[in-house]
């Protein structure tokens, strides 16, 4: 793909039409980060997230990057029930290398919500999925 002239008052990128703060407007300066490296943009991600919440974050770029390839994190994350997210296996400690692991979206609700058959409403469940009833069809 080859790129027009910067144009004053338009993004750089051939079909946006956002001003740009520089040569790129914010959409497309942060969508070139994602692809160039995806990894590091997790991680960041990552990190401004448990910093907003405040949240212990000790896990280094490179770490990240080991665990990444180690679980094919960036090949299976996204938006759909079966893509994968970062979750906490303890949620008293922080964002540790050895306190995290990879489970799908799907499986990280069913963690803190339940669905009662009998009654025929949701519930948020306090306990984890295990302990909340054995009748429970997931």
């Amino acid at each position: 793909m080859q790129r027009k002239a910067h144009k004053k008052g338009k993004c750089a990128t051939a079909y946006c039409k956002n001003k740009p703060e520089g040569k790129y407007c914010s959409t497309c300066r942060s969508r070139n980060a994602r692809k160039s490296d995806p990894v590091r943009y997790a991680y960041n991600n990552l990190r401004n997230n448990a910093k907003r919440r405040g949240i212990v974050f000790t896990i280094t770029l490179s770490d990240f990057r080991k665990f990444c390839h180690k679980v094919k994190y960036i090949g299976h994350s996204g938006r759909s029930a079966e893509s994968y997210t970062i979750d906490r296996r303890h949620n008293d400690v922080g964002y540790h290398i050895d306190n995290i692991a990879v489970i799908t979206r799907s499986e990280n609700v069913k963690k803190y919500f339940y669905y009662d058959w009998r009654t025929k409403t949701a519930a948020y469940a306090v306990e984890t999925s295990s302990e909340i009833a054995e009748d429970m069809p997931f």
